[in-house]
């Protein structure tokens, strides 16, 4: 088949969408891959090493330090879940739909199926208007709109009460949409809707979980096109570097404890945001007497040296980093979660959204972390406690290698590969 793949958002929205096309076009597909970043990462050179067909739409979305600042200070400013996803729209999503629906369009036109986040409705509308089929996919399992699942972070009240819940969170989500939403689909010649989660968003053809099974097992309970394909874990690829020499040096320095520090994209790429989160980093490893290893993509400008105790680095393999570290402190993305568990290793998770908040809870419950903190107003203090607890508490690294083992024998993207072959050959 001809297959375009879009995407939108930081590198960990763009990574595992590399890693799907890669696994497709090694099955012998066509893929075109097509992603709106968020930064000026040269992801172009990242697809060119493994022979994909790539195009940059619209990117990066924020142009101007001002501009990136601006919007960073007002999405992670917000508390309130509903109110921060509708400015995240407004600031990230929405000033690029024009592009990225001609972009979805031209998808349509080229190619036998696509396939792409399930937020993602200028790919879900094109595909719609042109009658291709279309593959929705989701990073992580905070939306399982039927009775049998509540919605991420409520109680199990029974189907009744999730029947109720999941038709407000689709009106919810039908008011954080519009109107962008509802005029897109009067321009493209398409009848309104007003359940847009399940009517529009979620393929019913088929729709992914890009999940690992030991956090979202599969169930005869759910629709048919439902399926649960595994975590799109993917090797290194360029712009994230090597384990260097040096690093390998601090690494092996002593047998004291290594703590990976990072927020990872939720990290501005300015000097006043970096300074910031290494400073609450190095004093949370001071106050929790560790060491260190702290990722900041601008460090070398932000006066600080590597020593014995604490090293720097912008970018990093974190499959290869990993494994050499005791616990990992970071924002709870759906990728950084799942590398961590792959590694053994249980983690302290800041968390900036609602959907990061949802995967420290879920650590929480399965014991591979302690209970999760929120990037607003935290503390260095607040962050070396929660090391402590993790370190101090042998079962959590002993969970995490017993899942991260299990984790091992599953092939997401393998496993998504297989499930589309069948669903549309």
């Amino acid at each position: 088949m001809k297959i375009g793949v879009q995407t939108w958002g930081s590198h960990g929205d763009f990574k595992p969408y590399l890693a799907l096309a890669v696994g497709l076009q090694s099955a012998g597909h066509d893929v075109t891959l097509v992603a709106t970043t968020l930064n000026d990462i040269n992801y172009q050179s990242a697809a060119e090493q493994v022979n994909i067909k790539f195009r940059h739409i619209a990117s990066p979305i924020f142009s101007t330090e001002e501009h990136y600042v601006n919007a960073h200070n007002v999405i992670f400013g917000e508390s309130n879940p509903l109110k921060q996803a509708k400015k995240i729209l407004n600031l990230a999503f929405e000033p690029v739909l024009e592009p990225m629906f001609e972009a979805a369009e031209k998808l349509c036109e080229e190619n036998d199926l696509v396939i792409g986040q399930s937020f993602l409705y200028p790919l879900s509308l094109a595909a719609e208007k042109h009658n291709v089929p279309r593959v929705s996919i989701m990073l992580a399992h905070n939306l399982i709109p039927i009775p049998s699942v509540p919605p991420g972070g409520v109680p199990y009240l029974g189907p009744v009460v999730n029947r109720g819940m999941w038709w407000l969170i689709s009106k919810i989500i039908a008011w954080t949409l519009n109107p962008n939403f509802k005029i897109m689909r009067e321009d493209a010649g398409l009848p309104p809707m007003s359940d847009p989660l399940n009517d529009c968003l979620i393929s019913s053809k088929l729709h992914l979980f890009a999940v690992s099974q030991e956090f979202c097992p599969q169930t005869n309970k759910w629709p048919d096109e439902y399926k649960v394909c595994g975590f799109f874990n993917s090797p290194n690829i360029s712009v994230e570097g090597e384990i260097s020499k040096d690093l390998d040096n601090f690494i092996k320095f002593d047998d004291r404890p290594i703590v990976y520090m990072t927020f990872g994209s939720m990290t501005m790429p300015f000097l006043s945001d970096q300074k910031e989160t290494i400073t609450l980093f190095q004093e949370a490893a001071t106050q929790a007497g560790c060491r260190a290893i702290i990722q900041a993509e601008n460090w070398r400008l932000c006066d600080v040296k590597s020593n014995n105790d604490v090293y720097f680095v912008d970018f990093a393999p974190h499959d290869l980093i990993f494994p050499h570290c005791e616990l990992l402190v970071h924002h709870g993305g759906a990728g950084t979660c799942q590398s961590s568990v792959l590694s053994g290793i249980p983690s302290v998770i800041v968390s900036f959204t609602d959907e990061q908040l949802f995967w420290g809870n879920e650590f929480n419950r399965l014991g591979l972390a302690p209970k999760p903190l929120k990037r607003i107003k935290v503390t260095s203090k607040q962050i070396a406690k929660k090391v402590n607890e993790a370190l101090s508490k042998p079962g959590m690294r002993a969970k995490a290698r017993e899942i991260g083992a299990r984790m091992k024998n599953e092939n997401g993207v393998k496993e998504a590969v297989d499930i589309i072959c069948k669903t549309f050959t």
